[in-house]
């Protein structure tokens, strides 16, 4: 058997023959000038030669990618290696064009983190913010009127809190246990939740002929939000004896904690 070793053609047999190097090599397969290497095979063995064996991925600058892609119909799903940086990450997509990364690891710390997860015992902090009302007279009687809020815990990533409204970064994006709770003054209080200006939780405590005894209660449940999505809490209180009576917030509290992915 020849080979052609860009010179003149030589015998693949012998001591000491090599083709080395060679442009493209295609085994039961076409190579190309990007896939120089192609192999169509049920399996591909790579052994030992002595004690080990290490198979290198290697990258010019830390801004490129070494990774292994996995594929279905030549379409991207699987991939994990370094890919942008030098932080070994795992990532997934169910179109090969939109990806989600599953795991993190630090490069200099060895930390590991789930950008789309929330797992027990692992060491990965859940985004999470909590704040309460400062218990000034904040609510118009029987209207319903955005509390004032301060910041108790702050854990938000890229997400901010101003103006007692909570705005949802990009990496903060996806689905959020949200609690609001409250105690107020007057014969029928409530609290709600608003995302983006528009009610989204709500509770009333409920109705008395006192207006001078604190109703406490609270609402809770699951939102999706979107990096841009903004968070505030809306506070209600009737009192009998008319507007000039200004109904008393004598305390409320907003609780979040971001819990997955969308």
């Amino acid at each position: 058997a020849l080979a052609f070793d860009g010179t003149a053609w030589v015998a693949l047999s012998g001591a000491g023959v090599s083709v080395n190097p060679t442009a493209l090599v295609g085994i039961n397969t076409t190579a190309d000038s990007t896939n120089r290497l192609s192999v169509s095979s049920p399996a591909a063995l790579f052994n030992n030669a002595g004690n080990g064996h290490q198979l290198k991925i290697n990258k010019a600058a830390a801004a490129d990618t070494a990774s292994l892609l996995f594929q279905t119909g030549f379409s991207g799903r699987a991939e994990f290696g370094l890919a942008g940086d030098d932080d070994w990450r795992v990532k997934v997509s169910a179109d090969g064009s939109a990806w989600k990364e599953a795991i993190v690891v630090d490069r200099q710390t060895g930390a590991v983190t789930f950008p789309n997860s929330t797992v027990p015992g692992s060491g990965a902090a859940s985004p999470t913010f909590q704040s309460e009302g400062d218990g000034v007279t904040a609510s118009i009687d029987s209207v319903w009127t955005k509390a004032g809020l301060s910041v108790v815990d702050n854990d938000l990533g890229d997400s901010s809190f101003a103006n007692s409204r909570v705005t949802i970064g990009v990496n903060d994006a996806g689905k959020w246990i949200v609690v609001a709770s409250g105690s107020l003054l007057g014969t029928t209080v409530g609290v709600r939740v608003h995302v983006n200006g528009t009610p989204a939780l709500i509770y009333f405590f409920g109705r008395s002929d006192s207006e001078n005894a604190a109703r406490i209660g609270s609402s809770s449940g699951i939102l999706n939000l979107a990096s841009g999505d903004y968070v505030e809490l809306f506070t209600y209180a009737k009192r009998s004896g008319g507007a000039n009576q200004i109904p008393n917030v004598q305390s409320t509290y907003l609780h979040m904690t971001r819990i997955g992915a969308a």
